[in-house]
């Protein structure tokens, strides 16, 4: 056991994580910011808060899932390129700890459905982050 832990690199998979979360927060901050922007120059003033509200939560969610996993390969790609032999162990790290991450907020603000596939679209990015890190792919 030990030695497998010792084969993953920690600041490498703590980075992972952090590109992937950061990669899905600030999508999604853009898409609903340019959303209230383009509602805002329709109106000419003021958007309705009404609108920016709905579509926040219509589309923060699965939104939010496509770039956990997408955050998790890129991440899983990077902490597994820097750990030459355990890219694999890296990549697959990085997949679990972003998508713990992801559960935990989700469960903050009322869990849901979209947990469980952002979970699984997580591990899936970092493991195949991983498995193209090592060449197998």
């Amino acid at each position: 056991m030990s030695a497998t832990r010792a084969r993953i690199k920690l600041g490498w998979v703590a980075l992972g994580v952090l590109l992937a979360v950061l990669l899905a927060m600030v999508v999604v901050t853009l898409v609903v910011t340019v959303y209230a922007t383009y509602l805002g120059f329709e109106a000419s003033g003021a958007p309705d808060p009404a609108l920016i509200k709905d579509f926040a939560s219509k589309t923060s969610a699965p939104l939010t899932v496509a770039l956990i996993g997408i955050g998790a390969l890129l991440g899983g790609l990077l902490a597994g390129r820097k750990a030459k032999s355990a890219a694999q162990e890296n990549g697959l790290a990085v997949g679990i700890a972003s998508g713990v991450v992801m559960v935990v907020v989700d469960f903050l603000s009322g869990p849901s459905l979209w947990s469980a596939a952002g979970l699984l679209l997580a591990v899936t990015g970092g493991w195949l982050g991983g498995e193209v890190a090592k060449g197998c792919i």
